[in-house]
């Protein structure tokens, strides 16, 4: 063990093991202290699509953690019966909400919503919260996903990556909605991304971002792939004044 892993503990055992290819998506410390995980899982031919949402829970970040036996959320019969993945929940005053990204397997790719009383069942919503911009020609005209959200004064903030038509695509974007009313519609902030890979040295796409708010600050923490080849990945953090400036536009 190295002295850094000393110091902030061990890490020589896992937490806890899933049966199938899986990504932890989110955590919420509950309000008497537990912990909750999400995480979404793949399966079929070199385990290439993510179909399903888990749980996992804990009295403590070091365990014991149990895993729900069954997914809270699966693929659906519409616009997300393909795939379902990157979700993200929010604790709410009712509640839990999740934001997921979902697709019928086609390369399209939208938001859904699903709400619970409980973190366990889930009603999902009929239609996608939010799509591309049907236009060839914008940067998230084909796909919208990983949906990263921050709270304002205001509303809510999503920072989202975009593909365009015949591009893997890895710029981001911001969203807002007033409320986490159901039927609260989402509108894009800017026409333009907010983060592009160009701002990276050498950087070629964006695998994926991660999120939190500090003060008026995005910290946005961007996996990066230095070339279409490159078998590693820079990670990069950067802060972004995006809730001080939606919150001084009266945006968001």
């Amino acid at each position: 063990m190295t002295a850094s892993a000393a110091k902030y503990g061990s890490h020589q055992e896992p937490r806890f093991r899933l049966a199938a290819a899986s990504i932890v998506s989110s955590v919420i410390q509950e309000d008497d202290g537990s912990w909750t995980v999400f995480f979404y899982s793949y399966e079929g031919a070199l385990a290439s699509t993510a179909v399903s949402v888990g749980r996992a829970a804990a009295p403590a970040p070091e365990g014991p953690w149990t895993i729900d036996p069954d997914p809270v959320l699966t693929t659906g019969d519409g616009w997300d019966a393909g795939t379902i993945s990157t979700p993200t929940v929010l604790r709410t005053d009712g509640g839990y909400v999740m934001f997921y990204t979902g697709g019928t397997g086609d390369g399209v790719t939208a938001m859904g919503r699903a709400d619970s009383d409980d973190g366990i069942t889930w009603q999902r919503h009929g239609e996608p919260v939010f799509t591309g911009t049907d236009d060839g020609n914008s940067w998230d005209g084909l796909r919208v996903s990983q949906p990263n959200l921050l709270a304002t004064s205001g509303g809510v903030v999503i920072v989202y990556k975009g593909n365009s038509v015949g591009s893997l695509g890895s710029q981001h974007g911001l969203a807002c909605v007033e409320s986490l009313d159901p039927d609260a519609k989402w509108e894009r902030v800017d026409s333009d991304p907010i983060l592009d890979p160009g701002v990276f040295p050498g950087g070629d796409m964006i695998f994926s971002t991660e999120t939190i708010r500090i003060d008026g600050a995005a910290a946005i923490f961007a996996s990066v792939a230095r070339d279409p080849n490159s078998t590693s990945t820079d990670v990069y953090g950067l802060f972004l004044p995006i809730v001080d400036t939606l919150e001084s536009e009266g945006t968001c």
